[in-house]
């Protein structure tokens, strides 16, 4: 009878004990407490349940089901649930028992990289210095391509006083992942710590919109259980701003199917029918909008922007001054409007309205590269330099920028900076569409 009393482990919840529930919600924790009754004793189905629970907001319910994963009859083979439990006591401040939690899933996971990484963070929080080195050293070693071991390690460097270090392992990062933002933050640091002041602005100016953001798959399994109408739209938006735009349109559909009169939702879907050049299907959601909601500032943007797509010059410019008059002094309706100037070859507006919207963004880094893009056009390669080296004062990474120096710099005959300038892009953007048109021209100008 013990045996058995153990095997059955903890008494499952009952579904009502977590209140009110999204009907998704609701369907996917009772699909999983349905599970977890078929085998109470069973680690994997409490630790799913657990991640189930976590991902749609039942943080304290989730940490209770992560426990009993860790301590239930028939235990895991892997470390995933001490891992998870660990990360809620570490978010709960409880550092004492993240740390002993994180040791555990190391113990069952021994390679899995985020679990000795998070424990440096930790250590590294608490003044734990050698711990911590040696944590990120091994998260390092065992995932070389992975930079959060080596970022962890160079912000070790400068803990101990060791900034030329910290600025040599971080620029070895930044060596195979020149778009990692928040390296560049810490590089900041550490080039200030040695006096380097002009090259810590560069850096600090490169990384200012950089946030942390690892790998780790354990933690997405969680984020995969994300159900109902918050979590399926920030899902969507994330997929948009990863240019993936028919994974999110294919989710925006969906819940358009659920809540058809929601009105942020359709002009958010109709911005990115445009941006993913389905323009006519964006024309026809946004004027929709619009009929209803004719002062809808966005929607007035989406409409603007899906006709400069389409080629339809005089609706974008009209939509586009509709827009200045609902938000006055607006940078994005500023700049939008040079961009649409540009499209129907009024230049001297153009620059007019770029140099403007530059001037009431200081962060605006675009229209600046776009202003360097038609100063080009007009043949003023060198205001187009200076265009382009005030976009990259702002955002070092804006690789339309560093494509449009090169192109200034070979019109200009400057060959040797063209080179540079396209060094530059190909580290940044290797992918970029022009860069071979580039490399050939250059090769061209050279030999002529």
């Amino acid at each position: 009878m013990l045996s058995a009393s153990c095997q059955r482990g903890p008494s499952p919840p009952d579904l009502a004990s977590f209140g009110t529930l999204d009907p998704a919600v609701s369907a996917l924790l009772a699909e999983q407490l349905a599970a977890l009754r078929a085998a109470p004793g069973d680690a994997d189905h409490w630790g799913r349940l657990a991640m189930a629970l976590e991902a749609n907001g039942l943080t304290a319910q989730a940490r209770d089901s992560y426990g009993s994963a860790t301590a239930a009859a028939v235990p895991s083979a892997h470390g995933r649930w001490w891992y998870h439990l660990a990360r809620l006591k570490s978010r709960e401040g409880d550092t004492d028992a993240a740390l002993a939690g994180f040791d555990q899933a190391i113990a069952l996971s021994p390679d899995y990289v985020p679990a000795r990484w998070r424990r440096g963070h930790l250590l590294l929080d608490r003044g734990d210095l050698a711990g911590a080195e040696a944590a990120f050293r091994v998260a390092a070693n065992l995932a070389p391509r992975d930079p959060v071991g080596a970022v962890g390690l160079a912000r070790v460097q400068l803990a101990q006083g060791q900034p030329s270090v910290a600025a040599a392992t971080l620029e070895e990062v930044i060596e195979g992942a020149p778009t990692l933002r928040y390296a560049y933050q810490v590089l900041a640091t550490a080039y200030r710590a040695l006096g380097r002041e002009r090259e810590a602005a560069e850096a600090a100016a490169t990384g200012a919109s950089g946030e942390p953001a690892w790998v780790d798959p354990w933690l997405d399994e969680v984020g995969s259980n994300r159900r109902g109408f918050a979590a399926t739209l920030k899902e969507a938006t994330a997929l948009s701003m990863d240019g993936r735009y028919a994974e999110a349109i294919t989710l925006l559909e969906r819940l358009r199917a659920e809540r058809p009169h929601d009105r942020e939702l359709l002009t958010y879907l109709g911005g990115v029918y445009a941006t993913a050049g389905r323009t006519d299907d964006a024309r026809r959601l946004l004027e929709s909008v619009l009929t209803a909601s004719p002062d809808d500032f966005d929607a007035t943007m989406h409409l603007a922007t899906a006709h400069l797509f389409a080629g339809t010059y005089d609706e974008a410019e009209r939509l586009v001054a509709r827009a200045g008059t609902l938000r006055a002094g607006d940078g994005d309706a500023v700049r939008l409007r040079g961009v649409v100037a540009w499209r129907r070859g009024r230049l001297d507006d153009a620059e007019r309205w770029l140099a403007e919207a530059a001037a009431t963004n200081p962060q605006d880094a675009k229209a600046l590269g776009w202003l360097g893009t038609v100063r080009l056009e007009r043949g003023r390669t060198g205001d187009a330099l200076a265009a382009f080296r005030q976009a990259l004062a702002r955002d070092p990474l804006l690789a339309d920028a560093l494509v449009g120096g090169c192109r200034a710099a070979i019109a200009n005959g400057t060959f040797d900076e063209a080179a540079r300038w396209l060094a530059r892009a190909r580290r940044v953007a290797p992918s970029h569409p022009q860069l071979a048109d580039l490399d050939r021209r250059l090769s061209a100008r050279r030999t002529s």
